[in-house]
C-alpha cells in the first residue's frame, strides 16, 4: 500500500471546485494510486529532450488532470489537479515549474502508460525532487526537507 500526498492548494481546489459527489469519486482515484501505485498514474509526461519525465498524468472527469510524482520511499505524491479547458493548460503551467519537463504535450496515441510494473515507477529525477521539495514541502532553495 502506497502513502499518497497532494499539497494544501489542491486540497483546498478540491473542496472548492468540487461537490461532494464528484470529491468521492477523486478519492477513488487516490485509492487506485494507494493500492497500485504508478499503474494507475496515467501517462508519462514528455521531457523537454523528447524523452519521458518522471512525471505522470490522468485524466479525470470534467477535464480535471492529476499530476503524480513517485518518490523511492514509495509515497506518491500529488502535485496538481486542475482543469483543462480552452484557455488553461495545466501541463503548460506545471512545465514552468518543473525544469526539465516539456511544456507541451505527446499526442493521445503516443502517451506511454505512466509504468508498466507498480514494483517499478518513474524513478524521481533532481528536476522532480527539486520541485517536489519546493512546491509541496514548502522547502526553499539550499534546504532540505525534514
Amino acid at each position: 500500500m502506497h502513502v499518497v500526498r497532494r499539497r494544501r492548494a489542491t486540497t483546498a481546489f478540491l473542496h472548492r471546485h468540487l461537490s461532494a459527489r464528484e470529491f468521492r469519486r477523486y478519492l477513488a482515484y487516490e485509492d487506485e494510486l494507494k493500492r497500485g501505485g504508478c499503474v494507475y498514474g496515467g501517462y508519462r509526461l514528455l521531457a523537454a529532450d523528447g524523452g519521458d519525465f518522471p512525471m505522470c498524468c490522468r485524466h479525470l472527469f470534467r477535464g480535471l488532470r492529476m499530476f503524480t510524482i513517485y518518490a523511492p520511499d514509495g509515497e506518491i505524491w500529488i502535485p496538481l489537479v486542475a482543469p483543462h479547458t480552452a484557455s488553461s493548460n495545466p501541463h503548460a503551467e506545471i512545465a514552468e515549474g518543473v525544469q526539465g519537463l516539456s511544456s507541451v504535450g505527446r499526442r493521445r496515441r503516443d502517451k506511454p502508460p505512466c509504468c508498466d510494473d507498480p514494483a517499478q515507477p518513474p524513478a524521481m529525477s533532481e528536476e522532480a525532487r527539486a520541485f517536489v521539495a519546493r512546491v509541496c514541502l514548502g522547502v526553499q532553495a539550499g534546504m532540505r526537507p525534514r
